[in-house]
């Protein structure tokens, strides 16, 4: 449990501080709708949770046996 927890927090931090720096890029960009930036909520989980998956991979099946 204490695993899960950990893993949420670093997931919240990782997508917080990606979303803060794509926020960050779009605003430089003068033709981006608040709409546009809307989607980059979404990105950033997706990114978070991509590396949270590269970092701290789960044991394979063969090995948990």
């Amino acid at each position: 449990m204490k695993i899960a927890q950990f893993l949420q927090q670093k997931r919240e931090t990782i997508a917080v501080n990606v979303l803060c720096n794509l926020v960050h890029g779009a605003i430089t960009n003068r033709n981006v709708t608040n709409m546009d930036c809307k989607s980059l909520v979404d990105l950033s989980v997706e990114m978070a949770d991509r590396l949270i998956e590269k970092l701290y991979p789960l044991p394979e099946e063969e090995q948990q046996q």
